[in-house]
């Protein structure tokens, strides 16, 4: 399984309130346009430069700010295989006479 590491709404709310300041004040200070921040939550693909800035006016480290997003498990048969496997289990489970 592959680990899909995300920016956590959670942490970042957490540390800005332990901090004093809002996700307003937060995008600001860190030079982001206006409502960056909002759009962030969840995605997977942030630049190091886009954390960096985050974790800065936060004070803290760029790992403080992750957490493991939830993976789909997505087994993908190829036509081949899944013909494969339902002649495999017709022939297992009725047989022929």
């Amino acid at each position: 399984m592959v680990r899909r590491m995300i920016i956590s709404e959670r942490k970042v709310k957490s540390r800005a309130a332990l901090l004093g300041i809002t996700l307003g004040e937060l995008n600001e200070k860190a030079g982001f346009g206006e409502h960056a921040i909002y759009r962030m939550w969840g995605k997977d693909r942030i630049t190091l430069n886009t954390l960096n800035r985050i974790s800065n006016v936060l004070g803290c480290d760029i790992a403080d700010l992750l957490e493991e997003a939830e993976a789909e498990d997505r087994r993908i048969l190829s036509a081949d295989r899944l013909g494969k496997a339902a002649t495999e289990y017709t022939t297992a489970n009725f047989p022929t006479q």
